[in-house]
């Protein structure tokens, strides 16, 4: 059975720029993977019952808005590569580049130094 929402423990959470990061949060991520609260201090898990997939963050910085910017848009590595230069216009590159961004940006990106 597929957990029906997330909860993620936040050591420091940004959420509006220039302002103070919070500490110790918990946000809960809904099962259509967007932020439905965020809490001061680390809820018991037990009080979300059955169905919560957990993530542990305290010694993290979590921040909205990050994705991997060292990706290559335009296209992806398979054994056709070579050809595809031949066979795309420019508007197919710029059309697929658009839905590789689509896709690396829903990844999201997660960087923790503990």
């Amino acid at each position: 059975m597929a957990a029906s929402f997330t909860v993620i423990y936040a050591g420091e959470l940004l959420i509006v720029p220039d302002n103070k990061p919070l500490k110790e949060q918990t946000l809960v991520i809904a099962e259509d993977g967007k932020i439905s609260q965020v809490k001061k201090g680390y809820l018991d898990l037990k009080s979300f019952g059955s169905g919560v997939d957990y993530i542990e963050l305290k010694n993290c910085f979590v921040m909205p808005g990050m994705m991997d910017m060292h990706v290559h848009l335009q296209g992806e590595l398979w054994s056709k590569n070579d050809t595809e230069k031949l066979r795309m216009s420019d508007a197919d590159v710029a059309i697929r580049s658009a839905h590789f961004g689509k896709l690396t940006l829903l990844a999201a990106f997660t960087q923790c130094g503990i």
